[in-house]
């Protein structure tokens, strides 16, 4: 429904512009809005199978209530009722940035109607927010019971969680990279609104990356230093032997073995977890998509007119 109400919002708004005659500087903002608009829903349709997935390896009832069918679960995720007053928040306050900001400030119908059309296509992502905070926050929750092995991080529930988190950051790479492009397309001066959006677009896109994975990071490192620390006292018992004339050949081949044990525990990523390439990707892939955007935003803020 938010797609569409963007859609209208923008037709709208372009036919607005050109019947009072101003040019169109902006139209390059309103087509990202209304493909972010549109990929937010596309991606919300198809996402809910990646979390179904996730849901069946963290069964506790702390994460939506195990106790209803799968489907219901993540439709508590997905589709929380306050969801919708979490779109129409985010969408406001973004259309109220938006008026303030908006290119013709002298004919307010074409203001009111930019800021109607970026309130409508921002509701979405508002929308998404809060799928996404419902999601941290059950994830949270049940992560200090999951059973994870330390030895073993290419088996569930990691990889599963790996995959949905993946997807989450580059939607919120994709959608924030496209807004700021707008933003720096349309040619909009460096006020106020528009660089604190771009700040907390930037601060969103890390936070979804790292409020989930960090907590996951910490405690595969703490597994990590208790499995290291069973291994050391085996060794330290192995090595107090080694002073017994009697030591034989196995005890020595049982220490090297432990040696070669703490080798590999040590070695083993936890941030990310398990050196997972797919989360390395997301964290690259989301640098890269921020830099176009990125790099003509700051010229533009810093560009000093020629006298």
């Amino acid at each position: 429904m938010a797609s569409i109400a963007t859609t209208a919002m923008a037709v709208i708004y372009l036919w607005l512009e050109s019947q009072a005659g101003v040019p169109l500087s902006d139209w390059a903002l309103v087509v990202l809005v209304v493909i972010n608009a549109f990929v937010v829903y596309v991606f919300g349709l198809h996402i809910s199978r990646d979390l179904a997935e996730m849901l069946l390896h963290l069964p506790r009832p702390d994460f939506v209530a195990s106790h209803l069918s799968l489907q219901d679960r993540v439709n508590r995720i997905i589709a929380h009722p306050p969801a919708v007053l979490a779109g129409l928040v985010y969408g406001g306050a973004l259309g109220l940035g938006a008026y303030t900001i908006a290119p013709h400030q002298t004919n307010e119908t074409l203001r009111i109607a930019f800021g109607l059309f970026i309130c409508a296509g921002s509701s979405m992502i508002g929308f998404g927010f809060w799928a996404v905070y419902r999601y941290w926050r059950g994830f949270l929750r049940v992560l200090p019971t999951v059973p994870l092995d330390i030895l073993n991080l290419s088996q569930e529930p990691v990889p599963a969680f790996l995959r949905f988190n993946s997807r989450v950051v580059l939607l919120c790479a994709f959608v924030g990279s496209m807004a700021i492009l707008g933003l720096a397309l349309a040619d909009y001066k460096s006020t106020p609104p528009i660089i604190i959006f771009s700040i907390c677009t930037f601060l969103t896109v890390g936070a979804t990356y790292a409020v989930p994975t960090i907590p996951l990071s910490n405690r595969l490192n703490r597994l990590r230093s208790e499995e290291l620390d069973k291994i050391e006292r085996q060794i330290s018992l192995h090595i107090a032997a080694l002073t017994d004339p009697d030591v034989s050949t196995e005890g020595l081949k049982k220490l090297h073995e432990l040696r070669e044990a703490q080798s590999i525990v040590s070695g083993i990523k936890t941030l990310p977890p398990g050196g997972q390439i797919s989360v390395s990707a997301t964290a690259f892939v989301t640098a890269l998509s921020f830099l176009p955007a990125g790099i003509q935003y700051i010229q533009q803020m810093m560009a000093v007119p020629v006298q």
